[in-house]
């Protein structure tokens, strides 16, 4: 159905009482909707068990909100774009946007993708990113580790209630200040062994970056690429 320029797309439920209740993921449905490029401003989409794959759009604003199924996003570019998903993993490639992405089930990842914010939280499910390139980034999980490759920021915030935070962050060791708390668990900066049991570490080069992590039952493991011209 189009309406004032908008077009609507409602799912019908049509699947058998005991399949609504027990949901398996090898059976998904899929709705294909090929459009031009840059003719929509904003695109919202709502799925309750459909697999969602965007991929090659320019949008002012994405918004995903999932129940059960996987999200794909690929070669995208907007300014803002926001996913909520209930069960199931969040993937996303070459992404050129402010980007929030909150997660209940299942797995993160984010590959060779670039905004001024990066935030997303994690209940049940790992969190990986590898080539981000963020402003600020500030990452939470509760349960599952939190793995950040080839990361460069000028602002970073991770917590993680149970599981293993490891973060490759591209400049030197001096370039960042350090605002660390780690309730059990080794906390290394670099090559050094900062603390490996209710860890309280602050440390200010004058640097004008930021690194503060709150670690609950975990390893804490920062590594530099030195790469950048400090």
């Amino acid at each position: 159905m189009i309406e004032d320029d908008t077009l609507y797309l409602t799912e019908r439920d049509r699947q058998p009482f005991w399949q609504k209740i027990f949901h398996f993921r090898s059976v998904h449905n899929s709705v294909v909707i090929t459009l031009p490029e840059n003719v929509i401003e904003e695109l919202v989409v709502s799925s309750g068990v459909s697999d969602i794959n965007i991929s090659g759009q320019k949008i002012h604003s994405i918004s995903v909100k999932e129940s059960n199924a996987d999200v794909i996003l690929s070669d995208c570019e907007g300014n803002d774009i926001q996913i909520e998903n209930t069960n199931g993993d969040v993937k996303l490639q070459n992404i050129t946007a402010d980007l929030k992405a909150e997660l209940q089930n299942g797995n993160f990842q984010l590959l060779d993708s670039s905004g001024s914010s990066l935030y997303t939280t994690n209940q049940n499910g790992n969190i990986e990113a590898s080539g981000a390139e963020y402003s600020g980034i500030d990452a939470a999980s509760a349960n599952g580790s939190i793995d950040l490759k080839r990361v460069k920021t000028d602002s970073i915030s991770v917590s993680n209630r149970n599981g293993n935070v490891s973060l490759e962050l591209d400049g030197k060791q001096a370039a960042f200040d350090y605002d660390i708390t780690n309730s059990n668990g080794k906390v290394m900066i670099g090559n050094d062994t900062v603390g490996t049991f209710h860890t309280e570490f602050q440390f200010s080069n004058n640097a004008g970056k930021q690194l503060t992590a709150d670690m609950g039952n975990g390893n804490l493991t920062v590594t530099f690429l030195e790469t950048s011209q400090e």
